[in-house]
């Protein structure tokens, strides 16, 4: 994931935090983003100096043997329980398995900031894939925002802005929006599920699983091409990949249950705009007119989708406790 967490609509319930609880989750939450946002223009760089696959297997193994080392030390690693095992296979499978390897290929023909932006759609996604499965229903305001996000994404692929000859550039970019959806069954797949561990407790069994997901499609897509362990920027770019996945998906979880989710929700959105500017600054890739107005339009739209969507989650809660 990419260092993502399971939901854009964190786990807490609506009520406010104490000051000091707040303020530590701002300071979570200004990381998690920066994190975020930074790792895709380090995926743009890692999948110009080896093969996506296999870069995004590495960093998925060693983001797991790290978050299991970490929850040992602070005392948290638990084994999961059966009822565990189907919200474990779900993410690991569909988002942290076969969203991430989505992921690195489309990036091999997409910017950073472009590629942030897309991927970040996933509340639009979210949005009729639960009313389908779920039978939740469709407010206004969830209408509103689907419709505008639709049209952001209109005017990120307008032919006047988007090389619609480049048949690379299409396929990378109809990759990361169906690594988007997939993200987003992943989200609904964990609504339907009842588990006992936490999402940082889950975190590296997941990504265990997907290692093993990863491991098997690297191995089919790319077996005959090789990682050059000796290349320094290579390495760097490794070790790199992978602090940012764990750190990120640790700081991240925190984040979600320090914050209001509505809060939580939003705050999430930032991550596009910092992979945007790191992209720009440090990969020289151009932020055209185009991509700002899509970027703001979109985001807009899924502000509104993701305050809607915990807003309708908070009502049906307060509903259910009452009846």
């Amino acid at each position: 994931m990419t260092g993502v967490p399971r939901d854009m609509e964190a786990d807490s319930e609506p009520v406010s935090p104490p000051g000091s609880v707040m303020a530590k989750g701002w300071v979570m939450l200004a990381l998690t983003t920066l994190l975020f946002g930074a790792t895709w223009p380090l995926v743009r760089v890692g999948v110009a100096l080896m093969p996506p696959v296999w870069f995004a297997c590495i960093r998925i193994i060693g983001a797991s043997i790290l978050l299991f080392l970490f929850l040992a030390l602070i005392g948290r690693f638990r084994v999961p329980s059966r009822q565990d095992v189907p919200a474990i296979l779900s993410v690991g499978i569909c988002m942290m398995g076969a969203f991430v390897v989505l992921s690195h290929i489309g990036m091999q023909w997409v910017e950073a900031g472009r590629a942030a932006l897309l991927i970040y759609t996933v509340p639009l996604w979210v949005t009729p894939v639960a009313v389908i499965v779920l039978r939740e229903r469709l407010s206004r305001a969830r209408i509103m925002g689907l419709f505008i996000g639709l049209c952001g994404l209109a005017i990120l692929f307008n032919p006047i802005g988007f090389d619609w000859t480049d048949q690379n550039v299409v396929f990378g970019n109809g990759i990361l929006v169906s690594a988007s959806m997939l993200w987003a069954i992943s989200i609904i797949q964990m609504r339907m599920h009842v588990y006992r561990l936490d999402t940082l407790q889950l975190a590296p069994w997941q990504l265990l699983v997907s290692a093993i997901i990863t491991f098997v499609a690297a191995v089919a897509l790319e077996s005959d091409r090789f990682i050059d362990w000796s290349d320094v920027d290579v390495m760097m770019v490794l070790v790199a990949g992978t602090l940012l996945l764990a750190v990120s998906l640790s700081i991240g979880t925190s984040a979600v249950r320090h914050l209001p989710a509505i809060t939580a929700s939003v705050g999430f959105l930032g991550v596009p705009v910092v992979s945007m500017i790191i992209g720009a600054v440090l990969l020289g890739e151009v932020i055209e007119a185009t991509l700002i107005a899509g970027l703001v339009v979109v985001m807009v739209g899924v502000a509104i989708v993701s305050v809607a969507q915990v807003r309708d989650t908070q009502r049906d809660r307060d509903n259910s406790r009452l009846s």
